[in-house]
C-alpha cells in the first residue's frame, strides 16, 4: 500500500496487461500510451493499482516553481463512483510526494459537471490544489 491507501505500485508492463480492457475503454491514443509506458520504465512516472482501476502519475515543476502531480492515465473498472472513492487516496499520495497541485487532461465530456468546486478547468486541463 502507498501512503495508507488501497493503491499499490505495479510494474507498468503488468499494468498494461492486467488493465488492457480498461485502458482500451479510455480511448487513449496509442502514441500517448507508449510515452506513458516509457516514462514508467525510465522511472519518471509510477503506475498504481487498486480494485477500482489504474492510476499513472508523474511529478513536475511549473515555471513558477509549483510542484505538480500530473495524472497521465486513469482508468476504472467502469463501476460508477470510482473517481469519488479514490480522489482522497490520490490526494494523500500527491501530498506525500510533496506536490502542491494535481492536474489531469481529458477530452471526455462530463468531467466539469462531476468534479467539485475545488477543481478548475482550462482548455481541457483540470487542476486543484493538493
Amino acid at each position: 500500500m502507498i501512503a495508507d491507501t488501497p493503491l499499490q505500485i505495479i510494474d507498468v508492463d503488468t499494468a498494461v496487461c492486467t488493465f488492457a480492457d480498461r485502458i482500451a475503454r479510455s480511448h487513449i491514443d496509442l502514441d500517448v500510451l507508449d510515452t506513458i509506458i516509457e516514462k514508467c520504465r525510465e522511472g519518471l512516472a509510477v503506475a498504481m493499482a487498486s480494485e477500482d482501476g489504474l492510476l499513472v502519475m508523474t511529478l513536475g515543476v511549473e515555471t513558477d516553481g509549483t510542484i505538480v502531480a500530473r495524472v497521465m492515465l486513469a482508468c476504472s473498472d467502469g463501476d460508477w463512483g470510482a473517481f469519488r472513492r479514490n480522489e482522497g487516496h490520490m490526494l494523500k499520495i500527491v501530498r506525500d510526494m510533496g506536490a502542491e497541485k494535481v492536474t489531469f487532461r481529458t477530452d471526455r465530456a462530463g468531467w466539469a459537471r462531476m468534479l467539485g468546486p475545488e477543481w478548475s478547468h482550462v482548455s481541457g486541463e483540470f487542476s486543484r490544489s493538493a
